[in-house]
């Protein structure tokens, strides 16, 4: 009896673990600066990385996932303001 109450609590921590570190989307970021382009961000309770560890490095943005809980999101757009910079505008997300 104790042998299959302890077998059903380590297989219930292993699902919760997976469950939760699995990557989940939460956004993406890109260098492109058009009106019409949207980029979103969150914060992540865990490890937040852009794209998937093995892929390597990539140019010009990709998705962002979280590896734990995702808490919050934000949404902004990128644009040129007077001086030549660039500047970021918060958008509600949709």
């Amino acid at each position: 009896m104790k042998r299959k109450i302890l077998l059903i609590l380590i297989l219930s921590i292993i699902i919760a673990l997976v469950v939760i570190f699995f990557p989940k989307h939460c956004g993406n970021w890109g260098t492109a600066i058009h009106p019409d382009t949207k980029y979103q961000d969150c914060t992540c309770f865990g490890i937040k990385t852009s794209g998937y560890p093995w892929k390597g490095i990539t140019i010009g943005g990709d998705y962002l996932y979280c590896w734990g809980i995702s808490t919050s999101y934000s949404c902004y757009k990128r644009t040129f303001n007077e001086t030549g910079g660039i500047e970021e505008i918060d958008i509600p997300c949709e």
